[in-house]
């Protein structure tokens, strides 16, 4: 009898536990499941470099977002390791994605740390990541490491941008009296502490532009792009072979050194000219060193001479926009702003331009356009149809005119500080003409720090800060 109580009792207690384990099983069959990561969308990802550049026996990190996925649930491994690269650190971390496309809840942040031990392009081997058991390979985005900042001297280059000489070599062939228009490049240089050069003989030499490296002494940070320094024009007079005429500069590198730079050799082989060149050459160079050099016909493109100051410039641009803001009856009070603007062309040697398009036209025809309206609207209510008829013709002239105006009112136009004109962004590019200073170009394109403007039948892109707008 006990044995039975004691069995009757054990499934009163059995029978009393299952409504509880079915409710806990329930509860747990309640809860959402957790979602498996988005293989494709992991698999796209890519290790991106989290500093602005890398450099040799410096710690460099890459960073990647994994959204939607709980750190606990990743393993990550680097099994191989490229030459010249060490591994420093591999962290992971948990985030909160910013938006709702990189994934819902808790993301994973992953940091990989490399130290490089020389200088050039890399690609590192994929990385192993392990999410809720399944395998996965990410790239690594490809990087190019520079030399240490502390330990890189500054360097010089040349650009030849003449229409006799072809660009991206150093053995030139010209003939004597040609002009050769040249621009110095430094790299690596956080100032210019000097620069001077010593005028070949038996040539003209001119400087054409100096550029200011002031910039780079402001925000010192690191910089691999090169800077403009000075844009000559030689013209050697007699036939031989010389070499580019060397500009000697001192610059302060980025550990706070100061360093001559030695300047790339250029060979120059000079043919010598036909005579009525040569002998208008050799009475070029007799004249006196002060005299002003005037450049030979049909090198007014090429031939980037200054003839004007910064105040001339300035004052240039307030013609043009008081061309562009001037009255369309002005002339008959005798004083004409496109008169004003095409004289001070000429005194400074530049080809005078057509008449700008003046906005106070444009609101005139506007206006005109909308008065002829509501008088023909005015004259068909009142059945007079000559007056209507004819304010329509107005109405229909008057819009043509604004429509006109308002399209050339609408483009942009700029003055050029002088400068080579190349076919794409890149200084490095052959350019394809010189634009001379004071010259204006209509702007019609801008990427970065970069202007598509056209001059004449030429266009092409030119430094933004080579360009002063016209409003």
């Amino acid at each position: 009898m006990e044995e039975s109580g004691t069995g009757n009792a054990g499934k009163r207690r059995f029978g009393l536990l299952m409504p509880f384990l079915c409710a806990v099983l329930g509860l747990y069959a309640l809860q959402p499941a957790t979602a498996a990561p988005d293989a494709k969308r992991i698999q796209s990802l890519v290790l991106k470099k989290a500093d602005g550049y890398f450099f040799t026996s410096a710690s460099c990190m890459y960073s990647l977002d994994i959204g939607g996925v709980d750190p606990s649930t990743v393993t990550v491994y680097m099994n191989t390791i490229p030459e010249h690269v060490e591994l420093l650190s591999i962290k992971k971390e948990a985030y909160i994605p910013a938006s709702p496309a990189e994934g819902e809840g808790t993301g994973t942040h992953i940091e990989v740390s490399v130290r490089f031990s020389k200088s050039g392009d890399y690609r590192l081997f994929p990385l192993d990541v392990q999410i809720a058991g399944r395998f996965y390979t990410l790239q690594f985005e490809n990087v190019h490491v520079y030399e240490n900042a502390q330990r890189i001297s500054p360097k010089l280059s040349v650009d030849v941008a003449s229409p006799y000489v072809p660009s991206g070599t150093k053995t030139l062939s010209v003939e004597a009296g040609e002009h050769i228009i040249f621009t110095v490049y430094i790299q690596y240089a956080v100032q210019v502490a000097s620069l001077s050069w010593t005028i070949p003989e038996n040539s003209l030499f001119k400087e054409i532009r100096r550029y200011d490296m002031a910039g780079n002494a402001v925000h010192p940070d690191f910089s691999p792009e090169l800077c403009p320094l000075v844009m000559f024009d030689w013209q050697p007079l007699s036939a031989g072979t010389y070499t580019l005429p060397a500009v000697e500069v001192s610059a302060t590198a980025y550990n706070g050194a100061l360093t001559d730079m030695e300047f790339p050799r250029y060979t120059v082989s000079v043919r010598p000219a036909p005579v009525a060149q040569a002998d208008a050459a050799k009475s070029s160079f007799a004249a006196e060193a002060g005299a002003a050099f005037e450049p030979p016909a049909g090198l007014v493109q090429e031939l980037a001479a200054v003839p004007l100051s910064d105040a001339d410039l300035d004052m240039l641009v307030q013609l043009h926009r008081a061309e562009r803001r001037r009255f369309p009856l002005a002339f008959l009070w005798g004083r004409d702003a496109v008169k004003e603007r095409r004289a001070a062309e000429e005194r400074f040697g530049l080809q005078p331009g057509a008449p700008s398009a003046g906005v106070p036209l444009f609101f005139m025809l506007l206006v005109a356009a909308v008065l002829c309206a509501v008088l023909a609207a005015f004259f068909a209510a009142a059945k007079k149809m000559p007056a209507a008829v004819l304010s329509a013709v107005l109405l229909a002239a008057c819009a043509a005119g604004a429509v006109a105006s308002g399209v050339l009112c609408a483009r942009h136009y700029a003055l050029c500080r002088g400068g080579p004109l190349f076919p794409i962004p890149e200084r490095n590019a052959t350019g394809l003409a010189v634009v001379r200073r004071g010259s204006r170009v209509r702007v019609l394109d801008t990427a970065g720090g970069w202007v598509y403007v056209s001059l004449l039948d030429t266009s092409g892109w030119i430094p933004a800060a080579e360009i002063v707008p016209i409003e």
